[in-house]
C-alpha cells in the first residue's frame, strides 16, 4: 500500500461576485424560447426570483463556480452539482447539442428553494470540488447545516474524495462513480484509505445499462463502505449515462426525497416556500 501525501496548501474564499453572462454560459435555459419572445415583442422581462453569477474563489488553485440563488430567503440548503466529465472533455457547444445543459440542473434545483453551486472547467482539479464547498459555507444565505453534493461520473468520485476534508456535509449523492487513474490520490485505493472518515449520507444510483467496468466501480465503492459498517441507500434505473444528464428524469425526485427527507411534489415544494419566506421576514 502507498502513501500520497498531497499539500493543501492555505484555503482563501473570494466573496466578490461577478455579473452571470447568458454569452458566457446560458444558450439553452428552460426559458429561453419565452424570453425571446418578450424580447422580439418589445416588453420587459418579468423580476425573476433569483440570481445566477459566476464567481471566482480559491482553493490552492484559483478556480470559478456558476451559483444559482434564490432571492429574498435565508437559511437556504446548497446543493453542490458536480457534473459528468464528459462536459470537460467535449466542451460545452458539443456538450450541449448532446443534451447535457449546466444551467437545466441550476434552475432544477433552484426550483427546490436551495442555492445551487456548478464548479466550471474542472478539469480532473479534486480542489475545484474542495473549493466549491468551502465557498458554499461563506454565502450568507446559505445554511452551513444543509450542505449537499451531488456528482455524476467522475463529479461523483470526486465528491467522495472531498469529504474528508469536510466532515460537515449532510449528504452526498453519487451516480454512476467513475475513477481518474488506477493508482494514486485520484483512484480506488485512494478513496479506500479515505472512505472511514467520510460522515455525510450516502446515495448511490446506478445505470444498469452502463458498461461492465463503469458498474464494477460501483459494487467496489459500495462493497468499501460496508466493510466500514457504512448504510448505502441505492436506487437503479434501466437506464444509460447520458440518461441522467436531463433533471426532468425520475431519479431527481430520488435525490430531493434523500436530501430533504421529504416527499416530492409541488405541495411540499409551496409548503416549505412559504415558511422560508416567513423566516425571511422575520
Amino acid at each position: 500500500m502507498c502513501f500520497v501525501m498531497i499539500n493543501l496548501g492555505s484555503v482563501t474564499l473570494l466573496a466578490q461576485n461577478t455579473p452571470f453572462s447568458s454569452n458566457e454560459f446560458d444558450t439553452s435555459s428552460y426559458d429561453s424560447v419565452k424570453r425571446k419572445r418578450i424580447i422580439d415583442k418589445g416588453f420587459d422581462e418579468p423580476e425573476k426570483n433569483y440570481d445566477i453569477s459566476v464567481v471566482p474563489y480559491s482553493y490552492a488553485g484559483n478556480y470559478k463556480a456558476v451559483v444559482y440563488t434564490p432571492k429574498k430567503l435565508k437559511n437556504l440548503p446548497v446543493v453542490i452539482y458536480n457534473y459528468d466529465q464528459f462536459l470537460d472533455l467535449a466542451g460545452k457547444e458539443l456538450a450541449l447539442k448532446k443534451g447535457y445543459d449546466l444551467e437545466s440542473f441550476l434552475k432544477a434545483f433552484g426550483g427546490w428553494d436551495m442555492i445551487c453551486i456548478i464548479p466550471l472547467e474542472r478539469h480532473h482539479k479534486l480542489n475545484a470540488v474542495k473549493g466549491a464547498i468551502a465557498y458554499a459555507g461563506s454565502l450568507e444565505q446559505a445554511n452551513k447545516d444543509n450542505i449537499h453534493i451531488v456528482g455524476v461520473a467522475e463529479g461523483a468520485f470526486l465528491s467522495l474524495l472531498s469529504l474528508d476534508s469536510f466532515p460537515g456535509v449532510k449528504t452526498v449523492t453519487i451516480i454512476s462513480p467513475q475513477m481518474r487513474h488506477q493508482t494514486g490520490h485520484l483512484s480506488l485505493p485512494g478513496l479506500a484509505r479515505k472512505i472511514g472518515k467520510i460522515k455525510a449520507d450516502v446515495m448511490l444510483i446506478v445505470g444498469q445499462r452502463e458498461t461492465t467496468w463503469r458498474l464494477t466501480i460501483s459494487e467496489i465503492i459500495l462493497s468499501l463502505f460496508q466493510q466500514k459498517g457504512k448504510h448505502v441507500r441505492i436506487k437503479t434505473y434501466d437506464r444509460g449515462r447520458k440518461w441522467f444528464w436531463n433533471p426532468e428524469h425520475e431519479f431527481m425526485s430520488d435525490i430531493y426525497e434523500f436530501i430533504t427527507n421529504k416527499p416530492y411534489g409541488g405541495h411540499q415544494l409551496k409548503k416549505d416556500r412559504e415558511k422560508r419566506e416567513i423566516k425571511w421576514r422575520e
